[in-house]
């Protein structure tokens, strides 16, 4: 075999190796678990089966300083009390951060279907964006709960797994119905704030000056032209 053929043989089997391993990184991504290489950060160590990841969205006011309470639900019926989303001596839920918390009393669940959400209105900086919620299992799979919305005070929030359904499959109609009539009236505020679609000069255009002036210039008020007598209206 030539020197160049051999050269061909080697780029052709390293394009397969490549091949196959994205291939099984990509399957094992699909199956809701991270590929096993130097990159994946450890499982934390906080002595549970499951982690909550909670990341605040990275917006002006985004983070909160009330108490955040989350429950979890299983796919056998079983849930966690109220666990709040607090770790001593640390300033969590702040603007733009990932933050992590041990969920206690999950211990020995199956699947999280949905979680519970809600806060209180409790501190300087109440209000409070988020962005999203994953739940990790110490086997490395993850349940993802996306919200992207304002966490209202005393609201409790029903989230299903990426949080996607028609409305007739909607699961918690009032919900739905709530932000829908939040978003109505945020649009008409909106609108009540917006300038009105109305030209500055219409409020003077009846003006003698200003007719005047508008005879004079015409279309392009960079001509001026003389003159000699005052135009008729």
């Amino acid at each position: 075999m030539s020197t160049k053929m051999r050269k061909i043989s080697l780029q052709v089997n390293r394009t397969a190796m490549n091949l196959q391993s994205r291939s099984r990184k990509l399957s094992l991504q699909v199956a809701g678990k991270p590929p096993a290489n130097r990159g994946t950060k450890p499982f934390p160590k906080f002595g549970t089966d499951f982690v909550i990841h909670v990341t605040t969205g990275d917006r002006d006011g985004a983070g909160t300083d009330s108490n955040v309470f989350v429950r979890l639900f299983d796919g056998k019926g079983n849930q966690t009390e109220a666990i709040k989303l607090d770790r001593p001596l640390r300033n969590d839920l702040e603007r733009g951060a990932t933050d992590s918390f041990p969920a206690r009393g999950a211990d020995g669940f199956g699947n999280i279907e949905r979680i519970e959400l809600w806060r209180d209105n409790f501190g300087v900086s109440p209000d409070w964006y988020l962005e999203r919620v994953v739940v990790e299992h110490r086997s490395r799979t993850r349940y993802v709960f996306p919200l992207l919305r304002w966490v209202q005070a005393g609201r409790h929030y029903n989230v299903f797994q990426y949080d996607c359904s028609l409305p007739q499959d909607d699961r918690y109609p009032e919900d739905r119905r709530h932000e829908l009539q939040q978003r109505r009236r945020r649009l008409k505020k909106e609108q009540q704030l917006m300038a009105e679609d109305k030209r500055e000069c219409a409020a003077v255009w009846r003006d003698d000056t200003w007719f005047g002036q508008q005879r004079l210039e015409g279309v392009c008020p960079r001509l001026i032209r003389a003159c000699s007598k005052l135009p008729d209206k």
